[in-house]
């Protein structure tokens, strides 16, 4: 991922620090639960909880040795805690790690997504009322129409960051499952009270049914969703960079290509609003269309990488505008 389409909050969560963190968390409760039920020996669960840990070198290393992620992640985990890490990954299969984690974070990450949406909401919405009344030209089929006024530009923003809201809501909730169903989904191993347990000691509901793995459309909504929020966001403000720049005064004076940067490598004097934010929501889309041919956790990563650092680059800039406007005003 590149690191300017990324935020560091956004970056976190899908570091290798933290996906490992994610399937130790999984571990963790599934032995708990184990424990729970007398089938993990309790000074087991005392020994794991206190020792468990991992290193991302070390498990790279013996990555390459065995080749399989799972197993070198539990693996090292068993040799940091001793005799007592056999019981880790008892009765488990990888997916049923891997695909409950995946879920946690993607959960994790549209909870950041929406909280970014939500305050460019407020902004563009003081923004509307503020030039409710300042008139502008209204364009059909890309040419002069009648007049309209940019705060009515500005509210179907709103209108449709509103309806991102929603899309991205219900799929936070879509995501938020897991599953410890076993090889096939028939939880040849460990029962769906198990499943259950755990998955509540997790923050997930357990999935009604599952395979091997969770099944992948519920990932395409989230995806999907994160793909029309990023590549809406800048709505019609990036008209004047697809037609006139240097006409559209009020918002070529907006911060809005995240600065410093620079939209040119000839041009160094040319002011081109929204330049990186246009560049991000096409790259948005772009990932997300290609995450049938990528690992899905990575590019589910950078979906939600692009679309974060889209919605952020807006607020700060509007925020800003919003301050200096009232500055001036003050003074005169």
């Amino acid at each position: 991922m590149i690191p300017r389409y990324s935020r560091p909050e956004m970056a976190r969560i899908w570091s290798d620090e933290s996906r490992f963190s994610s399937w130790l968390q999984v571990e963790i409760a599934a032995t708990e639960v184990l424990a729970e039920g007398g089938v993990v020996p309790r000074e087991a669960l005392a020994a794991i909880k206190a020792k468990a840990r991992f290193e991302v070198a070390r498990i790279d290393a013996i990555e390459k040795e065995v080749q399989h992620d799972v197993i070198a992640f539990v693996s090292n985990v068993a040799e940091n805690v001793g005799p007592e890490g056999r019981w880790i990954h008892y009765g488990l299969t990888s997916s049923d790690v891997v695909d409950t984690a995946l879920a946690m974070l993607m959960r994790d990450a549209c909870a950041l997504i929406l909280e970014d949406l939500h305050a460019l909401m407020v902004v563009v919405k003081e923004r509307a009322l503020e030039f409710k009344h300042t008139p502008m030209v209204g364009r059909t089929h890309g040419v002069h129409a009648e007049v309209m006024t940019f705060g009515l530009k500005l509210a179907l923003w709103h209108a449709q960051l509103a309806r991102d809201d929603r899309r991205l809501t219900r799929a936070r909730e879509t995501i938020a499952v897991g599953k410890l169903s076993g090889a096939v989904g028939t939880f040849s191993h460990l029962g769906p009270d198990v499943e259950a347990a755990v998955c509540a000691r997790l923050g997930l509901r357990p999935a009604p049914i599952a395979s091997q793995v969770l099944q992948r459309d519920q990932h395409a909504e989230v995806m999907t969703s994160l793909a029309i929020a990023a590549a809406s966001s800048p709505g019609d403000l990036t008209a004047p960079v697809r037609r006139k720049p240097e006409a559209a005064g009020t918002i070529a004076s907006w911060p809005l290509s995240c600065p410093p940067s620079a939209s040119s490598s000839t041009l160094l004097s040319v002011v081109r609003p929204l330049s990186r934010l246009v560049s991000i929501a096409a790259l948005t889309a772009s990932v997300s269309s290609a995450n049938a041919r990528t690992r899905l956790a990575a590019a589910s990563a950078d979906c939600f990488r692009i679309c974060s650092r889209c919605l952020t680059g807006l607020t700060a800039p509007l925020q800003d505008t919003r301050r200096r406007t009232n500055t001036a005003r003050a003074s005169s």
